[in-house]
């Protein structure tokens, strides 16, 4: 793939595991919703739905490293890159998106607020927020 689109990429959205250590299977009510089951997951959707590097931050950091290498060979020169992540991961990938394409081409952090109807303005506690940062 590097050999026929190094260079030519415009955008690249990338979406990886935070490191957070969750898993995101889940159960699903039936009928009357007095039952529930648990429903067994793909081999594609165990990998893509969980939340569980397991080997450590460093191990992380050090494969997201790789990743972003190989995204700064395949975008064009005046391409986007958005990098999703949380704010637990923010900062250890923005300084490896700054290593890696250079800080100058850092452009902003786009936040965003899940909502929930009434509970949460009813809290003395913070909003959740989400971060995604571009480079």
């Amino acid at each position: 793939m590097l050999q026929e689109f190094k260079g030519k990429v415009d955008l690249i959205y990338i979406d990886p595991t935070f490191d957070v250590g969750a898993d995101f299977s889940m159960q699903v009510q039936i009928g009357d919703e007095k039952e529930e089951i648990g429903k067994d997951q793909s081999t594609l959707e165990m990998v893509a739905y969980r939340d569980m590097w397991g080997k450590g931050t460093d191990s992380y950091l050090h494969m997201m490293s790789e990743r972003f290498v190989l995204i700064k060979e395949m975008i064009h020169p005046e391409g986007s890159v958005y990098i999703h992540c949380d704010a637990r991961m923010l900062h250890y990938l923005k300084s490896l998106a700054d290593d890696v394409f250079g800080r100058d081409c850092f452009m902003c952090q786009i936040v965003w607020k899940r909502m929930q109807s009434g509970r949460k303005a009813k809290s003395n506690k913070w909003l959740f927020v989400d971060d995604v940062f571009i480079e």
